[in-house]
């Protein structure tokens, strides 16, 4: 009987000390960020109606697939101009996914869209509609200043944790491979 009940203490002391080692792992994982958006504008366009990118544009668009080749990105959005399809489309290649269009002055829409879906997820808009939808991810009533119209290397990404807190950073694509080292 003693022997059994000695048993029982190192059993259930056991896994008291799992528990506590399973809790503390949970409230780790809440401060992780559940879902991690790429926001950023196209690359370098041609001139005229609807352009398409220029050779730089389009090395740009690759440099962006390949900075994000360690990621596990789940979803890739663009608004529907060419432009902005052909910046999205290296990075959907890379990851076996379609593009899905959105409208690029729905912000709203779109963020309840992105904040309920866990992983990584890229957006590609416009000097105009990045930012302001960078602040309606950062839950702020007003928008962020337009990118400069010669501006392509700016981008924001957003971590978003479990329990809904967000950071939203604007940066650059040297910063950005930085963080993804």
């Amino acid at each position: 009987m003693r022997s059994f009940l000695m048993f029982l203490m190192v059993v259930l002391s056991g896994g008291l000390l799992s528990a506590c080692v399973t809790g503390t792992k949970a409230e780790k994982a809440d401060d992780a960020p559940v879902t991690i958006v790429y926001l950023v504008r196209h690359a370098e366009k041609e001139a005229g109606k609807d352009p398409a990118l220029t050779p730089e544009g389009k090395a740009r668009a690759e440099r962006l697939a390949a900075l994000l080749k360690s990621e596990n990105v789940v979803k890739v959005y663009s608004t529907d101009t060419r432009r902005t399809r052909e910046t999205a489309d290296p990075v959907a290649k890379a990851f076996g996914l379609e593009i899905e269009l959105y409208e690029p002055m729905h912000h709203y829409r779109m963020v309840d869209r992105i904040k309920g879906q866990p992983g990584v997820i890229v957006v590609v808009g416009h000097s105009n509609t990045i930012p302001a939808m960078a602040a309606v991810v950062a839950g702020k009533d007003e928008t962020y200043p337009d990118f400069d119209e010669s501006d392509y290397e700016s981008l924001y990404w957003a971590d978003i944790s479990a329990d809904g807190d967000v950071v939203v950073v604007k940066s650059d694509y040297a910063r950005l491979a930085k963080r993804l080292k």
